[in-house]
């Protein structure tokens, strides 16, 4: 083995450097399983929660004997009006009202981008 003094390479300081290296990839490694399996539990609660969601609407769509979607509009009304709780009334309504307007464009335009296509 040559030192680094008589031109050749330093292999002991080589070996070193990679070891460094290999040991900082293991732990990134690690870190990004980590993260990984995280984000696998939180996906897992969430589609166990949604499907809990969706069999709960299920059966109130079923209790009010509704449809899902008019069941959703209802949820989502309730959503905005808890989003607006402590709001002046007046403007809640407005807000309420801008919203449903809105969503009517919306479904409009969807509408007509179907009807163009056919």
């Amino acid at each position: 083995v040559a030192g680094p003094g008589a031109g050749g390479v330093d292999l002991e300081q080589l070996r070193t450097r990679r070891g460094v290296e290999v040991a900082k990839l293991k732990a990134q490694a690690a870190a990004q399983e980590e993260e990984l399996a995280a984000l696998e539990a939180e996906r897992l609660d969430l589609k166990r929660r949604l499907r809990a969601r969706a069999v709960a609407t299920g059966e109130r769509a079923a209790l009010l004997e509704r449809g899902m979607a008019e069941v959703g509009d209802l949820d989502q009304l309730e959503t905005e009006l808890e989003d607006l709780a402590g709001a002046d009334p007046a403007l809640a309504r407005e807000v309420l009202l801008a919203r449903r307007r809105e969503a009517r464009r919306g479904r409009g335009e969807a509408a007509a981008a179907r009807l163009r296509a056919d």
